[in-house]
């Protein structure tokens, strides 16, 4: 779905934290590690939505979705080394961008 930067910021507030990635297969379209790859600056907040690749419209098509520590730990920590407990608190919630 395309979002703009204004619409992607009132999602950010429901979150704790913002993580940006890309799809790294054009048709397997799923948030697991296997899948995406970091694309973020590194501060895990609103100012990663700065960086993402809008059109000239200021529209950007991607998937977005409000990960728990189980979502998180399942996917996106899924045959890696790192784990929620390595970033956040037991009880935030991470706001998952991903580019289409």
């Amino acid at each position: 779905m395309k979002y703009n930067k204004e619409e992607l910021l009132k999602e950010a507030k429901k979150a704790t934290a913002v993580e940006t990635y890309e799809y790294t297969d054009r048709k397997n379209h799923h948030i697991h590690t296997d899948c995406v790859k970091y694309i973020g600056n590194g501060n895990f907040d609103k100012s990663e939505i700065e960086g993402l690749p809008y059109d000239k419209h200021g529209e950007v098509d991607v998937d977005i979705e409000f990960m728990d520590r189980e979502d998180y730990d399942s996917t996106l920590c899924a045959n890696g080394d790192m784990s929620w407990d390595d970033m956040y608190a037991e009880d935030d919630i991470v706001l998952v961008i991903v580019v289409r």
